[in-house]
C-alpha cells in the first residue's frame, strides 16, 4: 500500500508537491519584477540555498494556486520591509536624526500613503513629513530615558571608618564635582569666586571643600583623600591617550573593553547577525537586506543613489547620446557601459586559461566553463546534462516546452530564429539581412546600415574608420590590429565559415591574433550562401570530419567510450555546431 503521493517527485509544484499537468503549471525559470528575478531566486531568498550536487533534483515548477499565493507574499513581504524601514526612521527620530525619515518620504511617498491607509495611521488623506516631526515630541518613544551602558569609573565612594560615609574624590574632575553639588549651593559658590579660579587643584580643592561640608550636615565626616600622582606619564597602548594618575588609565582603558565586547547586531528582523562595529553593520544591512524598494517593479537597492539611477531607467527618457554611433541610454551609467562594450578597444576581459578576449564578463565566464568540461547543468525533465547554462535553455526551449519560430510567409516553423531567416531568404527569396562590406557587420533594415556606413566615411577622433575601435591615443590607433580581407575562412584543410571561428582557430592552434574577414558576395542573399554550404562535422576528441550528424554519433561510441551516443549527440554536438549562427546573434544584440 502507497502511503505517500510522491511517485511523481521531482516533476512536482514546487511549493504543495502536487504531481506537474499539462495545464496551468509555470516555470521557476519565469521572471517578475515583483520578484526581484526569477521565481527560483525569490523561493531561495526566503528559504535557504541547497547545495549544488542537489539542484539538480529540486523541482522546477510552480502551480497557478501556489503561484498566486507567491505574489501574494512577495507583496506582503514588500509591505513589511517598507513598515520596518519606518520604524527605524521613527527611533532614528529619537537620537534627532532626521535624515532617515525625510529621505523615506522622499524616495518612496506613493508606498508610505498605501501603507498609512491599510494600516489606519493617519487622520489626514495626505500627510507629509513635516507633519510627523512636528508632532513627534508627543509620542511615547520621544520622552523615554535612554539606556545608558557606560558605568562611571572615576569616582569611589568609601569610609574607612564607618564605611557608608565618606566620600572620595581623588580622580573627580572639577565638572564631576559640581554636578554632584546642589544648584543653590553651586550658584553661592560662583558668586563668591571659587567658580572663577583657573587653576585646576584650587578649583577641585575649593569645590571638594563645599561638597565636604554637605556631607558633614548629613552626619559625614569625610577626609580629603591624597591626590596618588605618578611621575612617570602613562601612555594608552590603544591610542594616544596619556595621563600622570593610574585611576584615570585604568578607567580609560575599561572604555576600550566596554568597546572591543560591543554588539553590534543588524537590525533587520530575522537576521542574527553580528558585526564587529558600526560601520560594517551598516555595510551589511545595505548590501545585504537593500532597504532601498522601488515602488514601481519593486527591485531592491543598497543605496539611494543605485535606486535613483534605476528610476530613471522606468521614464525612458533616452537623454544620453553615444557621440560615436547615436545610440540613446536612460543614464550616464548606461553610456558610459555601452561605450566600453562596443567602442572602447581597451575595454576587454581575457580568459586565463586560453588568452581569448571578450568584450563582456558575462560571456568570458561562460566561456571558462567549456575548459571545465564539466556538465553540471542538468534537465530536471530528463536525464540530459550541460556544460554551459545557456545551452540547458536553450535544451529545456526546444525539447520540453517546444517554443517554435513561425515563418511569416508560409506554415513552417523552427526551432532557431537564425534558422528561420536563412528560410525567408533562401526559399522566399526575401531579404532580411543587410551585411556592411567593410566590417561585415548584420544589420535588418537598410536605414541602420546606412548610418552604420556613415561611421566608416567619418570616423570620430581616435576611431578606426576601418573596424571603428575607439583608442585612448594616436600611436595604438595607428598600430592595432585592424581588419585584413581573404577570400576564404579554411585553414587546416577545414571551413571555419565565420570570422569569430577563424581567428580563434588561429589563435588556439596556431598562435597568431588575426583580425580576418570575407566581404560578402553582392549577388547572393545571406541565406542562400549559408544553406549552400556543405555540413561538415567534426569530433571534439580526435578532430575527425563527417558529412551528418548520425556518423559523429557512431564515431563518438568508439572515439570517446564515456560519453552516451545519445548524449553527445544531443549535448557536444549541440554546443559546437552552428556556432557562426550563435555569433551573428551576438553581433547583431551588442551593436
Amino acid at each position: 500500500m502507497v502511503v505517500f503521493k510522491l511517485e511523481s517527485f521531482p516533476f512536482v509544484c514546487r511549493m504543495c508537491l502536487k504531481p506537474a499537468t499539462k495545464d496551468g503549471m509555470i516555470s521557476l525559470d519565469r521572471t517578475d519584477p515583483l520578484f526581484d528575478g526569477s521565481v527560483q531566486d525569490f523561493i531561495t531568498a526566503v528559504t535557504f540555498v541547497f547545495e549544488d550536487s542537489k539542484a539538480s533534483l529540486l523541482p522546477q515548477l510552480a502551480c497557478q494556486k501556489c503561484f498566486e499565493l507567491l505574489k501574494f507574499f512577495a507583496k506582503f513581504r514588500l509591505k513589511l520591509l517598507n513598515m520596518h524601514l519606518f520604524i527605524n526612521s521613527l527611533i532614528e527620530l529619537k537620537g534627532s536624526n532626521s535624515a532617515p525619515m525625510i529621505d523615506l518620504f522622499r524616495s518612496k511617498p506613493d508606498q508610505l500613503a498605501i501603507l498609512f491607509k491599510d494600516l489606519d495611521l493617519c487622520t489626514k488623506p495626505t500627510v507629509y513629513v513635516e507633519d510627523l516631526l512636528n508632532e513627534f515630541g508627543n509620542y511615547r518613544i520621544a520622552k523615554m530615558e535612554d539606556s545608558d551602558d557606560e558605568k562611571k569609573y572615576d569616582v569611589q565612594v568609601e569610609d574607612p571608618s564607618k564605611n557608608d560615609s565618606a566620600i572620595y574624590a581623588e580622580e573627580c574632575t572639577a565638572d564631576e564635582l559640581a554636578e554632584l553639588i546642589p544648584q543653590p549651593l553651586l550658584k553661592e559658590m560662583k558668586r563668591k569666586g571659587s567658580g572663577s579660579v583657573k587653576n585646576k587643584d584650587q578649583k577641585i580643592d575649593s569645590l571638594f571643600q563645599a561638597f565636604s561640608n554637605i556631607a558633614k550636615q548629613e552626619g559625614c565626616d569625610p577626609a580629603k583623600p591624597k591626590r596618588k600622582r605618578r611621575n612617570v606619564l602613562l601612555n594608552c597602548e590603544k591610542c594616544k591617550y596619556t595621563t600622570y594618575y593610574p585611576q584615570h588609565m585604568r578607567g580609560h582603558q575599561d572604555s576600550h573593553k566596554r568597546k572591543e565586547n560591543r554588539k553590534y547586531a543588524c537590525p533587520y528582523v530575522g537576521c542574527s547577525e553580528v558585526l564587529p562595529n558600526a560601520r560594517a553593520r551598516k555595510k551589511h544591512f545595505e548590501n545585504v537586506h537593500k532597504p532601498h524598494v522601488c515602488d514601481i517593479c519593486g527591485i531592491q537597492f543598497a543605496t539611494q543613489s543605485g535606486l535613483s539611477t534605476h528610476k530613471k531607467r522606468h521614464l525612458n527618457l533616452l537623454d544620453h547620446c553615444c557621440e560615436y554611433c547615436g545610440h540613446r541610454a536612460n543614464t550616464k551609467q548606461d553610456l558610459r557601459h555601452h561605450v566600453n562594450i562596443q567602442h572602447n578597444a581597451d575595454y576587454i576581459f581575457p580568459c586565463e586559461i586560453c588568452g581569448l578576449q571578450f568584450k563582456r564578463k558575462s560571456i568570458m565566464k561562460e566561456h571558462m566553463e567549456t575548459h571545465a568540461n564539466e556538465r553540471k547543468y542538468k534537465c530536471t525533465r530528463c536525464d540530459k546534462s550541460f556544460i554551459k547554462s545557456a545551452t540547458l535553455k536553450r535544451h529545456r526551449k526546444t525539447v520540453h516546452e517546444n517554443v517554435r519560430i513561425p515563418c511569416d510567409h508560409c506554415p513552417r516553423t523552427f526551432l532557431r530564429r537564425e534558422v528561420q531567416r536563412d528560410h525567408i531568404e533562401y526559399v522566399h527569396g526575401i531579404q532580411i539581412r543587410f551585411i556592411c562590406d567593410i566590417c561585415v557587420q548584420l544589420f535588418f533594415d537598410k536605414d541602420s546600415l546606412a548610418r552604420h556606413k556613415l561611421r566608416h566615411s567619418n570616423p570620430k577622433e581616435l576611431e578606426c574608420g576601418t573596424c571603428l575601435a575607439v583608442f585612448p591615443s594616436t600611436d595604438l590607433r595607428e598600430n592595432h590590429l585592424c581588419i585584413s580581407y581573404r577570400d576564404d575562412y579554411i585553414c587546416c584543410g577545414r571551413d571555419f565559415f565565420h570570422h569569430y571561428n577563424y581567428n580563434k582557430h588561429m589563435f588556439i592552434k596556431h598562435g597568431v591574433r588575426a583580425n580576418a574577414r570575407v566581404k560578402p558576395d553582392p549577388n547572393h542573399l545571406v541565406g542562400y550562401l549559408r544553406c549552400k554550404r556543405k555540413r561538415i562535422e567534426h569530433c571534439p576528441h580526435c578532430e575527425a570530419t563527417f558529412t551528418t550528424r548520425n556518423l559523429k554519433k557512431q564515431h563518438l561510441e568508439t572515439c570517446m567510450p564515456e560519453v552516451k551516443a545519445v548524449v553527445a549527440g544531443d549535448q557536444v554536438i549541440e554546443e559546437t555546431v552552428d556556432f557562426e549562427q550563435t555569433m551573428c546573434d551576438d553581433e547583431v544584440t551588442e551593436k
